[in-house]
């Protein structure tokens, strides 16, 4: 039997303002049986490659802590001549009904004429010939950018990208108001998540009295301390601050003094929208993913990789200045990136999934064997050469900016602390520096805020980063049906190490549209 994909993609109706969904094969189509749901349905067979786009997961090792994102495309035949159905069987998901789309000579201009692609979701999905619908299993979701006609009219290539790219828009879109002072007036405001350092934004006198914003008028857990040029100044419950205190409202995130500091800086325990002040990876993660951007409904999120991440807790701070708003993918980079092994991915199951990524461990997905089903690893140079670390600097709660002038009343604490930009920790692993003389020493930033917590991730950092890790491209011949990033495999081959079978973890999928095989990236 052969292999058919099929292609699920929605697309906006201009017309009625609703979701459609369309099914597509490549040849030589495919029909749902009358047992299946949905039933009897043909996908027909105008695809004329899928897709070839590349999947990858973000792990410190290999992408130094940034997604990646790569762009491909799905060829779909749109001939004149073609024999087939005039007749499309097409889902409307706003409707929940299904309805008939009568096809012109060139079967898929609708798709260029009559709808909006661009931004969509698409779904790729691997069955075999006359199997039921049920077997099929996903290969990828990717979202489509801009369809595109040949020049001789006959296919359209529709260019697909990974789904994580959906979160390259601002995180954060509320702006200051012309009533806000000039300074303030179309700049975003200012966000503190977590448990961070962070300057405040200046409001202006009001009442008499200096006024500030650590979080865009949203309620913060509170201010535990707040400096003058270093000098430690005293909190204030009720009444009217003196010339060294400070008083904070937590329902409003705003600071009232009575002089303006120079040089301020501020420790804010942050956002508590809802009554949570949420200061772990996981579910910071998930609140700006859901709440604050509102991009992910809580549906797709994964809420059990939440759970589980943060069942390790690591208390975190992320502070945007006024005027910054980070896109959501740089958001969530950087908070994964602050853990060893941190990667954030949307799976072929649509969730958005955080975690570590573990050493892989049985039992294996797949059993991979050259000469067999694969033709063997080959090596893959990544950024880091694939050598070992022997030192790691981890760096945490960092603060906007260093203090250029600190008071005399300042104690020597907080001197040093206004001194230096980060916080640090470093360890060297011994063994490895004396076997690997030309072994890497990185700096890894994070935004992690506790110093215990800082020290036991360093270790995490260097117990992972002085391990030779080697990558591999592995040409999985049988298609690679529901291998996800994360998925283990057992792989046997005449290399060094994998003679009697070794276990790798993937970390990538690179889909061959030619020839429908795909290469998955492998990591020890």
């Amino acid at each position: 039997m052969s292999t058919i994909h099929l292609i699920e993609l929605d697309a906006y109706h201009l017309a009625s303002g609703h979701t459609h969904r369309w099914f597509l094969a490549t040849k030589p189509g495919y029909r749902s049986g009358p047992g299946d749901t949905p039933a009897s349905l043909p996908w027909l067979p105008l695809v004329g490659k899928p897709s070839d786009v590349s999947l990858s997961i973000a792990s410190l090792g290999e992408t130094m802590g940034a997604t990646k994102v790569s762009f491909g495309s799905v060829e779909l035949d749109n001939a004149r001549d073609w024999q087939g159905s005039r007749l499309a069987r097409v889902y409307d998901v706003t409707a929940d009904a299904w309805v008939t789309v009568t096809l012109p000579p060139r079967p898929l201009n609708p798709l260029l004429t009559d709808y909006a692609l661009a931004g969509w979701p698409l779904t790729e999905k691997v069955i075999e010939e006359g199997a039921p619908y049920s077997t099929a299993q996903v290969v990828t979701r990717v979202t489509m950018e801009m369809p595109d006609p040949d020049s001789k009219r006959s296919t359209i290539n529709l260019s697909v990208r990974g789904r994580e790219a959906d979160f390259d828009d601002p995180l954060l879109t509320e702006k200051y108001g012309t009533g806000d002072g000039e300074s303030l007036a179309d700049r975003t405001k200012e966000r503190a998540f977590g448990h961070c350092y962070m300057e405040p934004t200046y409001l202006g006198i009001i009442g008499g009295l200096y006024h500030w914003s650590v979080n865009g008028e949203h309620p913060i857990d509170g201010v535990p301390n707040l400096w003058d040029r270093g000098f430690r100044m005293d909190p204030r419950a009720t009444g009217t601050p003196a010339s060294n205190e400070f008083k904070v409202d937590p329902a409003t995130g705003i600071i009232v003094t009575a002089s303006r500091p120079p040089e301020i800086l501020c420790e804010v325990k942050g956002d508590k929208t809802g009554g949570v002040w949420r200061r772990y990876v996981g579910e910071l993660a998930q609140h700006l993913a859901v709440t604050v951007s509102g991009k992910v409904p809580l549906a797709r999120m994964d809420t059990g990789s939440v759970a589980t991440l943060d069942a390790l807790p690591r208390e975190v701070g992320y502070a945007i200045p006024t005027g910054s708003s980070p896109t959501l993918r740089e958001a969530l980079d950087k908070l994964l990136g602050s853990l060893a092994r941190g990667y954030w991915i949307v799976t072929a199951g649509d969730l958005l999934t955080v975690g570590r990524l573990l050493a892989p461990a049985a039992p294996a997905a797949r059993t991979y064997r050259r000469g067999v089903n694969t033709p063997g690893l080959t090596p893959r140079s990544t950024d880091s050469r694939g050598l070992p670390a022997k030192t790691v600097t981890l760096r945490y709660a960092g603060l906007p900016k260093v203090t250029q002038t600190i008071v005399t009343e300042a104690t020597e604490a907080d001197t040093q602390l206004h001194k230096a930009l980060w916080r640090e920790v470093t360890s060297t692993d011994a063994s490895t520096a004396a076997a690997y003389p030309g072994a890497r020493s990185p700096t890894v930033e994070t935004l992690l805020w506790d110093r215990a917590q800082a020290t036991a991730e360093q270790a995490e950092f260097l117990a992972d980063m002085k391990q030779v890790r080697r990558v591999y491209d592995l040409v999985a011949q049988d298609g690679a049906p529901g291998i996800d990033r994360r998925a283990v495999l057992q792989v046997f081959d005449d290399l060094a190490g994998y003679e009697d079978g070794h276990l790798v973890t993937v970390i990538g999928r690179i889909n061959n549209a030619r020839s429908k095989i795909p290469t998955l990236v492998v990591r020890e």
